[in-house]
């Protein structure tokens, strides 16, 4: 009789679990900002200042995260007594475009031209280049 229980609770944990997996997916967060009427806290989105009532106008789906800042602090860094909402939405570009420079090269006179992966630092005038 021990063993059979134990055959059918081995059988019963696996089941569970994936029942656990698949409703798990069906539950959707959904994100709801409200603030006090009688506060007015500062809002910065991607670091730039807005008033406090462009919160319902934002897009939940874009919002990447949301810091909260109050008291001492929010009066220390932002000079905001009402505290301070600090909103980053969502990149369009996960990969900031990079530069390099390269040293050598005149950027107040002339160009660095690159044709074929080989740089030239003078621009012939009157010529055209044929980019296959």
């Amino acid at each position: 009789m021990k063993y059979l229980l134990l055959v059918v609770g081995i059988a019963l944990v696996p089941f569970s679990s994936i029942t656990a997996q698949e409703t798990s997916k069906d539950v959707k967060e959904k994100l709801e900002i409200t603030i006090k009427d009688s506060d007015n806290p500062d809002v910065y989105i991607d670091g730039k200042k807005y008033d406090h009532s462009i919160i319902d106008l934002l897009d939940k789906d874009k919002i990447a995260s949301i810091d909260v800042l109050k008291g001492e602090k929010a009066l220390k860094e932002y000079n905001a007594p009402n505290g301070v909402i600090l909103i980053k939405t969502k990149s369009k570009n996960p990969d900031p475009v990079k530069f390099r420079f390269r040293e050598g090269a005149n950027n107040e006179t002339e160009p660095l031209i690159i044709i074929d992966g080989i740089p030239t630092s003078k621009a012939h005038r009157g010529s055209s280049i044929l980019l296959t």
